[in-house]
């Protein structure tokens, strides 16, 4: 009975973890966070917490604060150039940004990034296009009081030459006090590594019910 009750209780567990992270945006063993929940904070505000060579919450709490509200960022990094490249290019499979050190943008095509935009919430939308903008821990090289903002801009109707096509820029420099939000992530297991857990603890408890049985 006891073998049965501990079986029933990992499976639970197991069900639990992996619904858990059903919806959050997870790839290569990083939950990124929507920038969406940062959009009323500065470089500044994240510079206040976060250690901008390692990205890791160097504070107690690690809440970031503008004065008027709070977000809760305990496990989190804040993301610099390359991994949100990575992210990127992760859905699209097209090559990123040729420089990650200096302003530049590169046009992914037609309907290029459009799963992440299912899984990201866009910071802002237009008649012409939306957009995901969020500040990295890198700072502008050459000038201490702005800092890199990486943006995704996805255009639709009929905007120019851009018409039904995602552009990504990196490097581009906006005010520090400025509340754009910012890209931060949570290393945790992909849910196929947290089953495969599960499934060895079952084994155990399977192993462990055929000694008692014999």
């Amino acid at each position: 009975m006891r073998v049965t009750k501990y079986i029933t209780t990992v499976l639970a567990l197991v069900l639990l973890l992996i619904s858990g992270t059903s919806n959050a945006v997870i790839i290569g063993g990083k939950d990124w966070r929507q920038v969406t929940d940062t959009t009323g904070y500065s470089w500044n505000d994240f510079d206040a917490i976060f250690d901008t060579s390692t990205g890791a919450c160097d504070v107690v709490g690690c809440l970031l604060d503008n004065g008027a509200s709070t977000v809760n960022l305990t496990g989190y990094t804040w993301a610099n150039n390359f991994e949100v490249n990575d992210l990127l290019t992760s859905y699209s499979g097209v090559a990123g940004f040729s420089s990650l050190t200096s302003a530049n943008s590169v046009d992914q095509g037609p309907g290029a990034l459009d799963d992440f935009f299912n899984d990201f919430s866009a910071t802002s939308t237009g008649t012409f296009n939306d957009q995901i903008a969020g500040r990295t821990r890198d700072q502008s090289i050459g000038n201490d009081i702005s800092h890199d903002l990486v943006s995704v801009l996805r255009w639709h109707g009929s905007a120019d030459n851009f018409s039904d096509r995602t552009i990504l820029t990196v490097g581009f420099r906006a005010d520090r006090d400025l509340s754009i939000g910012g890209w931060v992530y949570k290393n945790v297991p992909e849910p196929s590594i947290i089953a495969l857990f599960g499934l060895g603890l079952l084994g155990l408890g399977f192993s462990r019910r055929r000694k008692v049985q014999a």
